[in-house]
């Protein structure tokens, strides 16, 4: 699904981890993190220059964002054209998608 836009709060993240990339050879840096709004709670996967931009607690929005299966788990991911906006701790709302 592409085109996701939703305003959630960060409840859980991850430390920093690392893997190589077989496609770009390179090493790709990550966190896992728990999102959850008013209708439940998704896996929000950030890379790279992302990782540290939220912090457990922060109030999130993500817009242009998408959602995959990996492993039989559903993911929301920002991209290359996605963008996250850390509000701080303003109120929660519903995820919607364009």
């Amino acid at each position: 699904m592409k085109g996701v836009k939703v305003k959630a709060r960060v409840v859980s993240k991850s430390t920093v981890q690392k893997v190589f990339s077989r496609y770009t050879y390179s090493l790709l840096h990550f966190v896992r993190a728990a999102i959850s709004d008013d209708t439940g709670s998704i896996s929000l996967m950030l890379w790279n220059d992302q990782t540290d931009k939220i912090n457990i607690g922060d109030t999130i929005a993500i817009e242009n964002g998408y959602v995959k299966n990996f492993r039989g788990e559903k993911q929301l991911g920002i991209g290359k054209n996605g963008k996250i906006i850390v509000e701080g701790l303003a109120p929660i709302t519903s995820l919607t998608t364009a």
